[in-house]
């Protein structure tokens, strides 16, 4: 895992993964890339959903009664990254009709970071 401190805040926040690792270089899969996936939790009552990569970066898999709104917090929820690491809020959540699913939440989320002002990062090496 890669990850930020929060500026003016105690923790950190997730940024990405490492894909391939060297001596002097590491390849970071973030948030913002269209091939990453991860188990999320979001909002206070921790809704489980699939958070997809892209810009901007959505939860997928939601139950369609299910309630969230803008500014609720995600995290989190993959064992190969610190559980409950925060990643930033909803901004955007909008209705869509599926034909397989029901109706739907699309929910967009803005991560807690700006990889243009991203300068040093953590990476954990060694998960519990």
């Amino acid at each position: 895992p890669v990850l930020v401190g929060k500026e003016g805040q105690d923790g950190f926040i997730l940024i990405g993964k490492i894909n391939k690792f060297g001596s002097r270089v590491s390849e970071v899969s973030t948030v913002f890339d269209p091939s990453w996936t991860s188990g999320d939790f979001v909002g206070p009552s921790k809704v489980r959903a699939v958070l997809r990569g892209g810009s901007p970066p959505e939860l997928d898999l939601i139950s369609g009664d299910t309630v969230i709104k803008k500014d609720d917090v995600s995290f989190n929820a993959s064992p190969d990254i610190p559980i409950d690491t925060p990643i930033g809020t909803v901004y955007q959540v909008s209705k869509r009709n599926s034909v397989n699913l029901g109706k739907s939440s699309q929910v967009q989320v803005r991560p807690f970071f700006n990889p243009d002002e991203v300068q040093k990062v953590i990476v954990i090496t060694d998960l519990p």
